[in-house]
């Protein structure tokens, strides 16, 4: 059975989250705070990791920062109670799988892990150029919205790409860094996941030329595949 991390610090909805999980089959460790989080993953493996976005002891989205910067990759689903479009793309943009706003139905709830969980068993592939339906939740379900912020993503992004090159070859990593992690965001935003993909591998390591390649490769493709 998949083995699962559950981080609620709310008992009715940890409860109930662990019932609903439960059902998959799966076996489910459940915690109540960061620390005790970090200490589970460090302990044992899991396929994949449930976070609830606000905790007693901090931000999950500064765990899921610092998993991903010790290589640790296992998909991560966050929880929220705000339902507010820019909380769901920051912590989309932060390396969340999906968010899923609470109180959370059991039906999607299960439809989501089961779907990250047959992500997990399949083979590594490249990233889908294009998430549609992370575009749209982003959005707030608004066609108009998303039709405005995938025009402003394309005619902002050949600029992007230029300044953050730019900033690299010059030496400026803060000015660099700030520039990634501002295309973070906006790929969030737009579903432009493989370019997404670069944009955290080049962040995480910005001098290898091979990244920057693949870096201005993703770019460029983003540019001529337009959805």
């Amino acid at each position: 059975m998949p083995h699962l991390l559950l981080l609620e610090d709310d008992p009715p909805t940890r409860l109930f989250v662990r019932e609903v999980l439960l059902t998959i089959p799966a076996q489910v460790q459940c915690v109540a705070t960061l620390a005790q989080a970090e200490a589970a993953i460090m302990g044992s493996a899991f396929d994949l990791w449930l976070f609830d976005a606000n905790v007693p002891d901090g931000h999950s989205a500064g765990l899921l920062t610092r998993l991903r910067i010790a290589d640790v990759c296992t998909p991560a689903i966050a929880l929220t109670a705000d339902n507010q479009t820019h909380v769901g793309a920051a912590l989309l943009a932060g390396g969340f799988a999906h968010v899923l706003v609470k109180p959370v139905r059991g039906a999607d709830l299960l439809a989501v892990v089961r779907r990250q969980l047959m992500r997990v068993s399949e083979p590594a592939a490249h990233p889908t150029l294009w998430n549609r339906q992370h575009a749209l939740a982003a959005a707030g379900g608004v066609e108009n919205t998303s039709a405005a912020l995938h025009a402003l993503f394309l005619q902002e992004l050949p600029d992007l790409q230029r300044q953050i090159i730019d900033a690299l070859q010059q030496g400026q990593d803060a000015l660099a860094q700030s520039l990634l992690h501002r295309l973070k965001g906006s790929c969030a935003l737009v579903g432009a996941e493989a370019l997404r993909d670069a944009v955290f591998a080049l962040a995480r390591n910005p001098e290898p030329r091979v990244l920057r390649d693949r870096f201005i490769s993703a770019c460029q493709r983003t540019l001529r595949e337009r959805q």
